[in-house]
């Protein structure tokens, strides 16, 4: 049985790399379903981070499986860990193919 835990009670704030909560986050996105999959990444893009784009990218990533996602992204496993951990600022061509692998796609609106 799989629950979804709502991403609102993990503040992407908490997903920053040397927080000390990356384990428990990434714990908490194996119960994560495709919307607060959504809202954790729309989240990290609000906070206008990269480190917390790409961490939220690779809490999704691992969850679904990096070695699949990697594959669909037709990125290396190792390459697409480097991009997504903290200080990676993965090239926009390894971000686009992860958005997309993970059955994403950015819109862009006015703030």
């Amino acid at each position: 049985m799989t629950r979804s835990i709502s991403a609102s009670r993990r503040p992407v704030s908490e997903t920053s790399a040397g927080s000390g909560r990356d384990q428990e986050i990434e714990i908490y996105a194996l119960f994560l379903d495709s919307g607060a999959e959504q809202s954790l990444i729309a989240e990290a893009f609000d906070t206008a981070n990269s480190d917390a784009i790409a961490n939220a990218l690779g809490v999704v990533a691992r969850a679904r499986g990096i070695s699949g996602v990697a594959r669909q992204a037709g990125v290396a496993r190792e390459t697409l860990y480097r991009a997504l951990r903290e200080g990676g600022d993965p090239k926009l061509s390894t971000f686009i193919r992860v958005i997309d692998a993970i059955g994403m796609k950015i819109s862009v609106q006015e703030k």
